[in-house]
């Protein structure tokens, strides 16, 4: 399940056709880079993401990212909707993040947990429309499932509700 999630992020990552993500000076920046702090990533995490709908009403845009710790390593792969124009927007984004928990560092193939949360982002984007950057806060509700190759979970999932920063740039 975990690997048919991936392959359909990166499709619509790297096959989706290039579009304008925002109206006016930087209608031509449809990709973009970001940081951000717990909210989807859990701990932290550098992500891609890219634009693949543009309509006055909403935006639609996928993301994949990464974070590293001695410990642990995360994985966020989702979807973002953007509603509301100009430089102000409404976020959506349902993510699910890959969590790799070792008791070494690099030790990922003999004394690893992985575990897969499931978040819906919901939050607040600025990015004016003059400039490249932007800024974002979420409140990031999530279901953290331990998943075995023979069942979905080992225990009931554990619900939890975090808040998350982002700064980021377009490219």
């Amino acid at each position: 399940m975990i690997r048919n999630l991936i392959m359909l992020m990166l499709f619509l990552l790297l096959g989706s056709k290039t579009c304008l993500c925002q109206r006016g000076p930087l209608a031509n920046y449809h990709e973009g880079i970001f940081f951000e702090v717990s909210g989807t990533s859990i701990g932290y995490s550098l992500s891609y993401e890219r634009v693949f709908v543009n309509r006055p009403d909403v935006t639609l845009a996928s993301r994949i990212g990464g974070g590293l710790t001695s410990k642990d390593v995360y994985i966020p792969i989702g979807m973002e909707a953007f509603f509301l124009s100009g430089n102000h927007h409404i976020i959506l984004a349902p993510t699910a993040t890959i969590h790799v928990a070792t008791n070494r560092r690099w030790d990922f193939f003999e004394q690893s947990d992985t575990f897969l949360n499931l978040i819906l982002g919901m939050g607040y984007r600025y990015q004016s429309r003059g400039s490249r950057a932007f800024f974002q806060v979420l409140f990031a509700p999530a279901a953290i499932f331990d998943p075995t190759p023979s069942q979905f979970t080992e225990a009931p999932p554990e619900l939890i509700g975090r808040w998350g920063l982002g700064l980021g740039f377009k490219l």
